[in-house]
């Protein structure tokens, strides 16, 4: 059982669907149940039953995030303001007195107080929990795992390193096995390690480390002279922010659309003799520089010459913003997939494609954050585009923003063709920029290899051999 309880302990990845705000932990503590704890001959007549059943009962401890508890060193150090330096230490202090804190067995440091390094910046203590939550996060070797094809593989590559070059938030909770005397002061420091919980602020992902328990898998606690009589196991409840998912569970279920998507792809369809047949494949990958929740709808038009019989108008999910490096993300991986039919020997028109940003608030007013648009030519192959939108505003300021504030404005634009030949048409108001969108596509085309039989005439007979 020891020999389990030693190798039982790995970490996690949880992808959380908003941004962290109200985690909460519940870690729960007893003594192990062994044969230390039975008591000895004479013991057990002075013993009660209730103080019997303590001793196998878990003392439970609940943390909220980045929540500080402070150990009996930590609270004899900080309760002083003598021995207080810096403004963290301050706070520190502040808050034993104002909040009128106790020390605890079980304490916490916060990411302020920069107690551990980040599991990929030092092989050093707890590094060995982290290795398969970053063996995780190699996407590419994940997938050759699961054995997946050079193509699919490079659907997962990214230039960026995900494990290193993010911003993180520590926390960190630990038991309190020091040794004090009568007067509380520290004779030897011994703190041990219980849980480490990391948050990604700019992919919004959790590390724990170890990960999510229960009863019949108990951890056992280690300190630097070995293991202690004690086991713990650990609960997270994500809040507000909903439940969070593993993270290898989502790139199953990304796999099993991608296979699906792939299985549709692959049944090409001879087009009839005369027609030419192209496939477009269309991502709204990302926006930026817009306000509030937003989605995004768009419309495909084409030419008079082309047929189609996709649907050709839709719109993106509702989505929330991410900051990454000081700018507002939001993030849709959109795919709209679509087909073209025309007639060979005829120089195809590009396709028109128009987006319209529309953002909603609180109140569910939905507002138009922009426009734009921009020609699909057919021509194969893989292309992107960083689209710049416009809005269009009442020339009366004023008015326009009252408008716009009180019932979220009103549609303008009633021919999206004004967009692409705007010197046509006369209008009363004005265009202001605002964000842009990140899109890409491919385009294949598809169609019948003519092959022109070789006919040979014989015009003369073949003379015979001279005998």
């Amino acid at each position: 059982m020891n020999d389990f309880l030693k190798n039982n302990k790995s970490s996690n990845i949880y992808w959380l669907k908003y941004p962290l705000q109200h985690l909460n932990l519940t870690l729960k503590l007893k003594a192990q149940e062994t044969i230390t704890l039975l008591p000895k001959f004479g013991e057990h007549l002075k013993q009660s039953e209730e103080d019997a059943q303590n001793v196998l009962q878990y003392q439970e401890y609940n943390f909220q995030w980045q929540e500080k508890l402070f150990s009996q060193y930590q609270f004899t150090k900080f309760g002083d303001i003598q021995n207080c330096v810096s403004e963290l230490d301050l706070a520190f202090n502040r808050s034993i007195h104002q909040f009128n804190k106790k020390p605890q067995k079980v304490f916490t440091y916060i990411n302020e107080e920069y107690a551990f390094p980040l599991p990929f910046e030092s092989k050093g203590y707890g590094n060995e929990f982290f290795s398969s939550c970053f063996k995780t996060l190699n996407l590419e070797d994940f997938l050759k795992d699961l054995g997946k094809g050079e193509s699919m593989r490079n659907l997962f590559k990214s230039d960026d390193d995900v494990a290193r070059e993010d911003e993180w938030r520590a926390m960190y909770i630990l038991y309190d096995n020091s040794k004090y005397d009568e007067d509380n002061n520290l004779i030897f420091q011994d703190e041990c390690l219980l849980v480490s919980i990391y948050h990604n602020t700019k992919y919004n992902y959790i590390m724990i480390s170890p990960d999510i328990n229960n009863e019949s898998n108990p951890y056992a606690v280690e300190s630097s002279s070995g293991y202690l009589d004690f086991e713990y196991f650990i609960n997270v409840d994500f809040g507000k922010t909903g439940c969070g998912e593993e993270f290898q569970v989502l790139l199953n279920k990304l796999l099993k659309k991608l296979e699906k998507k792939q299985k549709h792809l692959t049944k090409f369809v001879m087009p009839p003799l005369g027609t030419r047949k192209y496939y477009i494949s269309l991502e709204i990958e990302s926006a930026k520089d817009f306000d509030g929740d937003i989605y995004i709808e768009y419309h495909v038009k084409i030419p008079e010459n082309i047929e189609s019989v996709s649907l050709l108008t839709g719109r993106t999910h509702l989505n929330k913003f991410l900051i990454n490096e000081g700018i507002r993300m939001w993030t849709f991986g959109h795919i709209v997939d679509f087909e073209v039919d025309l007639t060979t020997g005829i120089d195809p028109l590009p396709l028109k494609i128009f987006f319209e940003v529309i953002s909603v608030d609180r109140w569910g007013r939905h507002r138009t954050e922009g426009y734009t648009y921009f020609p699909l030519a057919l021509i194969p192959g893989y292309f992107k585009k960083q689209l710049s939108c416009t809005r269009p505003e009442e020339l009366n300021e004023i008015d326009a923003e009252s408008r716009r504030f009180f019932v979220g404005g009103c549609h303008l634009i009633e021919d999206l063709e004004m967009l692409v030949k705007p010197q046509l048409y006369a209008t009363n108001f004005r265009f202001v920029s605002t964000g842009s969108i990140a899109v890409h596509w491919t385009v294949i085309s598809h169609s019948h290899s003519l092959a022109i039989p070789l006919k040979i005439s014989l015009l003369c007979p073949i003379p015979r051999a001279l005998t």
